[in-house]
């Protein structure tokens, strides 16, 4: 189901960057055969929670590209921004898996300075 949306989002986003002033009408929403989509208010909702469209302040049922959506689709589309999510949040996984790894040692380090350094003044101070 999730990627039956994806790839409608993916169509509809590409026919949003190349339309007249990057606008659509929810008539002109398309399914992956190029028919016109009868769920198209429920997708543009969807692409509107994603930051991708938003509606035109003049024109009923119109739509515009984001900014965002805009930048989605000259790096590479819908598909190719899902790729790049799905790394980044793999790397940030890693990234924090190892940190938490790491971090008990550190302490453990900070923890043996320090009590060196206490020693060390405690010694100091009975001489």
């Amino acid at each position: 189901m999730l990627d039956h949306i994806n790839q409608l989002i993916a169509i509809n986003l590409q026919l949003f960057h190349k339309a007249k002033h990057n606008q659509l009408h929810l008539k002109d929403f398309r399914d992956s055969e190029g028919k016109q989509l009868s769920a198209a208010k429920l997708l543009a909702n969807f692409m509107q929670q994603k930051e991708l469209i938003q509606p035109n302040a003049t024109e009923k049922n119109t739509y515009q590209l984001t900014e965002f959506g805009n930048n989605i689709s000259l790096f590479g589309g819908w598909e190719k921004h899902l790729e790049n999510e799905s790394k980044l949040h793999t790397l940030f996984q890693k990234e924090t898996a190892q940190i938490i790894d790491e971090e008990p040692q550190k302490i453990r380090t900070t923890l043996l300075s320090v009590a060196i350094v206490l020693i060390t003044l405690i010694i100091l101070c009975m001489l």
